[in-house]
């Protein structure tokens, strides 16, 4: 996913996260990221340590695994925040004809993994 800071790359350490909130069909993810988690910051944007909120609305559905989980399930990643094209999760899941078009996204985070359906995501730079 091409974000306002950038593509982000996949190191375990690179998003620390400080907090969550949800609130009805959106939630958001309160970051810090670090280092070189970036691997196309925009013109102007250094690489380093920042906060970020990454937001999704019109949330279907919202899973959290324990990182090293996921690892041993085998799942793999280029990157630490990601949409899922051609999602199972999504073909399994009978979502309602009146919502928009929902994707799948998912974010690494240092310790947890988030598989989140949502009709969009907002980033901003705290």
């Amino acid at each position: 996913v091409n974000t306002i800071v950038g593509v982000f790359d996949y190191f375990r350490d690179s998003i620390i996260l400080h907090r969550m909130e949800k609130h009805g069909s959106n939630i958001t993810f309160y970051i810090n990221v670090r280092g070189r988690a970036l691997t196309l910051p925009p013109e102007g944007m250094q690489r380093g340590s920042f906060e970020l909120s990454i937001s999704f609305s019109g949330v279907v559905s919202f899973f959290n695994a324990e990182y090293d989980t996921y690892e041993v399930l085998g799942m793999k990643s280029i990157s630490n925040f990601e949409e899922i094209i051609e999602s199972d999760y999504i073909k399994q899941l009978p979502i309602r004809k009146d919502w928009a078009e929902v994707k799948h996204y998912r974010l690494w985070t240092y310790d947890d993994v988030f598989d989140i359906l949502a009709t969009e995501y907002s980033v901003e730079v705290l």
